[in-house]
């Protein structure tokens, strides 16, 4: 960017100084044209520009090294400002040799007399395409000013050379004629180049400092604010390498200041996410004892009790079986999420997995229901997944407690297995109740049970098997959802789909 600004801003004073310069050029062609205005009257055309020569023209002009060319309308030099002679045979040399031709595409002809003409008075840019070009639109009316730049392919090619020109139409004794006012002009680009080398020098220094600043920013506040981030970051993933944000208290700056708030605060948390465990352990103990003596005595109530009675017992031992049941689930939930960040990732492959669980319900049936597995054709055996088995073995197992507990008896639960893109999807279908939950993403929250109003599905389950399943999915960079099963227009069951990422095996 440093570059670009500088070289635009060198182009731009280029500009500005050829821009100034044949503005200046062209009032010395106006100057002249204001000379012949004044004296018009006082002759015929070849008298005033006589007496135009006689009279010193530099004198009239503000610029010295500026030429005054004044030609016809058939490029015949009338004038010029540097002494030359008005009849063109006094300044045409007989022993004149032509030493070659310029080939130069840039380059025409005007015609033998003065093409011979403009190569001895040294008026090699009458020749010139641009120049010509110019002439011809000066002969329709407008002044031309404009700037010939020398060209690498000239003969006699000078890279400072600019050529500055202004075309002046003026009319006089109903004859055409042109003023011309030129510059062989070497200083513009002599101060250019002065300046790009100052400037280039300040360029370079600046693109130094910036250089410098750049690495001291980057080793001094941005690595260690980085540093800090990644420490944070390891911290919020629990991993087992970093537990605790990086020490830089050594700095006697805000960066210092940071890392060790930081650091407090994090020991803080931990002391307190340590304390919440224990007193959740502790708080769960004691919730147990008096569980324990409740059970009791509501088996020694129920053999005893009247019929009325044995309704009301059967209800305190079903809450009795679910607060144990919430108070294991709650257990297993605050250890694996202690141990999910600690263990390592292992290949898993899905297919056995889901055999081996499927299997396992089929031996404890007591609904006598129907486990149908279901695959896509374009599914072979190598169906890799990475992640904690016992952990994915878990939110399936939990899935399927649920589709379990809301099926009717000799009903089918249905798993179909399928492959698509890099994830694997199981989808497990029951013939249960359904959802009648408005917002299905409620059934993961904690603690949600689902009691429907013939209290037929009631079941003793925590609330925290679904949360658990989906918090062990997204652990492993999946995702799990619920929808409705209809038949009829009438809820005929639920189902749940897991999608896992693969390890593509060829």
């Amino acid at each position: 960017m440093l570059v670009g600004i500088v070289f635009f801003i060198l182009q731009l004073a280029e500009s500005n100084l050829i821009g100034q310069r044949l503005n200046q050029i062209e009032n010395q062609a106006l100057i002249i044209h204001n000379y012949l205005n004044l004296h018009q009257e006082e002759g015929d055309l070849t008298d005033i520009l006589e007496d135009l020569r006689i009279n010193e023209i530099n004198s009239l002009l503000e610029i010295k090294n500026v030429s005054i060319l004044i030609l016809d309308n058939k490029s015949n030099i009338l004038f010029d400002s540097k002494g030359y002679d008005l009849n063109k045979g006094a300044f045409r040399s007989k022993s004149t040799v032509a030493v070659g031709k310029i080939d130069d595409e840039n380059y025409i002809s005007l015609g033998e007399n003065n093409a011979q003409d403009s190569e001895v008075l040294g008026r090699t840019f009458i020749k010139n395409k641009s120049f010509v070009s110019r002439y011809e639109k000066a002969k329709r009316g407008p002044s031309q000013n404009f700037v010939i730049q020398s060209h690498p392919r000239e003969i006699n090619y000078q890279e400072d050379k600019i050529e500055i020109i202004s075309i002046n139409p003026y009319l006089i004794h109903d004859k055409s004629i042109y003023i011309i006012a030129y510059e062989d002009n070497r200083l513009i680009r002599k101060i250019i180049t002065s300046r790009k080398f100052y400037i280039g020098l300040v360029a370079v220094a600046s693109m130094l400092s910036l250089l410098l600043f750049s690495i001291f920013l980057l080793s001094v506040v941005i690595s260690p604010i980085k540093q800090l981030a990644d420490s944070a970051k390891n911290i919020q993933a629990r991993s087992k390498s970093t537990n605790k944000i990086i020490n830089l208290n050594k700095r006697k700056d805000e960066i210092g200041d940071l890392s060790k708030i930081l650091g407090e605060k994090v020991e803080s948390l931990k002391d307190k996410i340590a304390e919440s465990e224990e007193y959740s352990a502790d708080l769960m103990h004691e919730i147990r004892n008096p569980l324990t003596s409740i059970k009791m005595a509501t088996e020694v109530m129920s053999s005893l009790a009247t019929n009325n009675q044995s309704k009301f017992i059967s209800a305190i031992q079903n809450d009795v079986a679910r607060i144990e049941t919430i108070i294991t689930d709650y257990s297993i939930m605050m250890k694996d999420e202690a141990l999910m960040s600690s263990l390592r990732y292992k290949k898993i492959n899905i297919q056995d997995l889901l055999k081996n669980i499927i299997n396992e319900y089929k031996d404890i049936n007591h609904k006598q229901l129907n486990f149908k597995l279901i695959q896509d054709n374009n599914i072979n055996n190598n169906i890799v997944v990475r992640g904690h088995e016992e952990f994915i073995k878990r939110a399936i197992h939990n899935i399927y407690d649920n589709a379990i507990s809301f099926s009717v008896d000799k009903g089918t639960i249905e798993t179909t297995l399928s492959v698509a893109s890099n994830y694997v999807t199981l989808a497990i279908s029951d013939n249960g109740p359904g959802i009648t939950e408005l917002n299905i993403e409620n059934i993961f929250n904690r603690f949600y049970t689902y009691r429907n109003a013939s209290n037929e599905f009631s079941s003793t389950h925590s609330g925290l098997g679904l949360h658990i399943a989906r918090q062990i999915i997204e652990t492993h960079k999946g995702n799990i959802r619920a929808e409705n099963l209809s038949k009829n227009n009438l809820l005929s069951g639920s189902r749940f789909i897991i999608n896992l990422p693969i390890i593509i095996k060829k």
